[in-house]
C-alpha cells in the first residue's frame, strides 16, 4: 500500500463549453457572430447557445459557447 503513503493533490479537469475569438471587431453583432460559427460551410458543425463580449484593455474578446462542444471540435478537424 504504497499509494497511501505518499501525499499527493487531486484537481478536476477544467471543462468547457466555449471558445474565445479575439481581434473582433466591434461593429459585428451578436446574431452575425451566430450565424458565422453555426454555418456548416466554416466547418463548425454545433449550435451557439450565447456569445458574450468582454472589453480587455483596446482589444475585444468574444466568447461563443456552445451546446455540444465536442460536435463542434469534431467539424473542425
Amino acid at each position: 500500500m504504497l499509494f497511501f503513503t505518499y501525499i499527493y493533490k487531486a484537481r478536476r479537469e477544467c471543462h468547457t463549453d466555449c471558445i474565445k475569438v479575439e481581434n473582433m471587431l466591434s461593429n459585428v453583432s451578436n446574431d452575425a457572430i451566430r450565424l458565422s460559427f453555426m454555418n456548416k460551410k466554416n466547418g463548425c458543425k454545433g449550435k451557439v447557445t450565447k456569445v458574450d463580449r468582454v472589453k480587455h484593455g483596446e482589444e475585444l474578446l468574444v466568447f461563443v459557447y456552445f451546446a455540444d462542444f465536442a460536435g463542434m471540435l469534431a467539424g473542425l478537424q
